[in-house]
């Protein structure tokens, strides 16, 4: 799969997490921090490669893995299945550097 690909179903969540299609959760620390709506958050984490991406630019894997990163701590914190986009970002990780971890 190719990162445009990867992007584009990750921007489909968030426009059905804008829609209420798909359900979230805050727990008890992210209700007191009034951290904004996970659209706005998941946005955030996915803006720095999207838009290179979406243009054929690719993105610096080091964009790449800060997305990873912050795509799954979203998924802890809101509860909202990225599985498959998280499973399918690490290959390519993985296919661009030889190393998930690297």
């Amino acid at each position: 799969m190719t990162l445009q690909e990867i992007c584009m179903e990750i921007a489909e969540i968030e426009r059905k997490l804008d829609y209420g299609e798909i359900p979230f959760t805050y727990d008890n620390l992210m209700s007191a921090m009034k951290p904004g709506h996970p659209v706005e958050i998941l946005d955030d984490i996915l803006s720095p490669i999207f838009y290179p991406a979406t243009a054929g630019v690719k993105p610096p894997l080091k964009k790449v893995k800060a997305t990873l990163s912050g795509l799954k701590r979203f998924q802890k914190t809101f509860k909202v299945d990225l599985k498959k986009q998280i499973k399918d970002l690490e290959q390519y990780i993985n296919d661009e550097s030889g190393d998930v971890n690297a």
